[in-house]
């Protein structure tokens, strides 16, 4: 068993809790100011007809693409209105859609079925702030489950000791200040090398007094793994625990001698 220190990972959980905030915090605010908009404008048109007539005006954008502005003429108590569309579409009306909404004090306050319908959809753009939520609950997720794994490889890694890293950006910013990470190669016992890396550094501690940093790894997967700049055996560290540069260690004379099996700490 080894002491591993939490808290740099757990600085992460906080850093995507934030994501998952602020997520949170702009759906509720723009979907609620969304829907108090939307109540007011289709309450204050109280009335609706059936339009008379229907033009479509039809026209290609700077890119190209065809572009819908219908105009729906109505008759209001023998007056007819023109409720034209309020921006133009890439999709043509339906002609089914052709009811009118106004305002029975003042008729010429309307809006089309077509723009109501789009008005509807628009909600969507509200619903940006779940890239956040996403991003946080996938974060809190990932780490929740990196402690828990290096829970477990606690009882059955393979410490080593002082490891020269290099320092590499991670993905993630935070007040304007690159996240780094550490990154070292290792061999395996079977002569392979491998580039471990690292948690993101969200405490952003860069070294420590001796410049190295220490490996649990499970040397059957060496997927799993954790690397901090300072984890040590519970009830003192061996030789054997130190990098060797080829991580072909041999048992120290102690052990030797006391014929110790470090199979129980692996």
């Amino acid at each position: 068993m080894y002491d591993i220190n939490f808290k740099n990972v757990k600085k992460g959980r906080w850093f995507f809790g934030i994501f998952l905030f602020v997520g949170l915090f702009f759906f509720i605010f723009t979907l609620a100011a969304f829907m108090i908009v939307n109540k007011a404008l289709i309450n204050a048109l109280d009335s609706s007809t059936e339009a008379s007539s229907i033009i479509i005006n039809e026209y290609r954008d700077s890119d190209s693409e065809t572009r819908y502005s219908p105009e729906f003429h109505y008759i209001v108590d023998g007056n007819e209105y023109t409720c034209s569309s309020g921006s133009s579409f890439n999709y043509k009306p339906e002609v089914n859609k052709t009811k009118i909404y106004y305002k029975s004090s003042d008729p010429s306050s309307c809006l089309t079925e077509y723009d109501k319908s789009f008005f509807k959809f628009f909600i969507l753009f509200f619903l940006l702030p779940d890239i956040f939520i996403i991003i946080g609950l996938v974060g809190i997720i990932v780490i929740n489950k990196k402690v828990k794994k290096v829970k477990e490889l606690n009882k059955t890694g393979k410490l080593v000791k002082k490891i020269p890293f290099t320092l590499e950006p991670s993905n993630y910013t935070v007040n304007g200040r690159r996240v780094m990470k550490p990154v070292i190669e290792y061999k395996l016992l079977n002569g392979e090398t491998v580039t471990l890396k690292g948690d993101a550094r969200f405490d952003f501690r860069e070294t420590d007094a001796d410049n190295m940093v220490d490996l649990v790894i499970d040397e059957k997967n060496p997927k799993n793994y954790f690397i901090d700049f300072e984890i040590n055996r519970i009830g003192g560290n061996r030789d054997s625990d130190f990098y060797k540069g080829n991580n072909i260690v041999q048992p120290d004379e102690e052990e030797i001698k006391y014929g110790i099996d470090d199979s129980e700490f692996y």
